[in-house]
């Protein structure tokens, strides 16, 4: 814990185990506060810019971009995370049947909610799922492997999986749902089709994956560009740095 008045903390934070104050005996040492308040792992802030600043430039906080990944080619799609009513499942196993010649690579928990959904895509010859347990290098493979990540929402406020894909330089085909709009930049990093329609999905997927090599890997160039610039950890200090410049 991090305070101006860190023994006012101190009273009440008492009996508290876990919890670790932070007593710089230097006040006018911000800086040091500022760096240590940077890498924690988490950040709980208080109503300030000077924590709301920390935790923003907080790298842990931020996706970490490796190096760009070149495409493979596979026009495989794929649908990741954990497989909720408001994911769109629904949606996806109509998009998959009007798809029959694009692989779709499903990956993630099931919500019962939605299991009579999965048992019916099950059933699709295009479809291959996995339903247990993703360790990050599986998860890494996931998305290498696939050419477009397709997110068939009913709603959302936003998604990390968009961000993932542009991670791994991988463009996404997405409703225009809740943030979701703001995630996507339409044209560059991926394709935004009005809520619901998925007869307009399908068909802007098949476009998708029938683009020449060289087109596709311009747009999966735009599409990691556009991660690191908005969703990395590099990209949010520049964007400090020029705001205090």
């Amino acid at each position: 814990m991090f305070s101006d008045d860190i023994d006012w903390c101190k009273v009440q934070f008492a009996g508290l185990d876990r919890m670790k104050f932070v007593d710089n005996s230097n006040k006018n040492d911000a800086i040091g506060d500022f760096a240590s308040m940077m890498h924690c792992k988490n950040n709980i802030i208080a109503y300030s810019t000077y924590s709301w600043w920390a935790a923003m430039l907080n790298p842990n906080m931020w996706r970490r971009f490796p190096r760009y990944t070149e495409p493979r080619y596979s026009r495989r799609a794929l649908f990741f995370g954990r497989m909720n009513p408001y994911k769109g499942v629904d949606n996806l196993l109509e998009i998959a049947k009007k798809c029959p010649e694009i692989r779709f690579d499903v990956v993630g928990r099931v919500d019962p909610q939605v299991q009579e959904l999965v048992d019916e895509l099950k059933k699709l010859p295009n479809v291959m799922m996995n339903n247990g347990y993703v360790t990050d290098e599986e998860m890494a493979k996931a998305f290498i492997k696939a050419d477009w990540i397709v997110l068939p929402y009913n709603s959302a406020t936003q998604s990390g999986v968009v961000i993932d894909g542009y991670r791994f330089g991988r463009p996404c085909i997405a409703f225009s749902v809740g943030a979701i709009a703001e995630q996507v930049c339409e044209g560059v990093s991926g394709y935004l089709i009005p809520e619901g329609n998925n007869a307009a999905f399908a068909d802007k997927l098949r476009g998708a994956v029938c683009m020449s090599e060289s087109e596709y890997k311009k747009m999966s160039q735009n599409a990691y560009e556009y991660g690191v610039k908005k969703y990395s950890a590099e990209g949010a200090i520049g964007r400090f740095m020029k705001l205090i410049s």
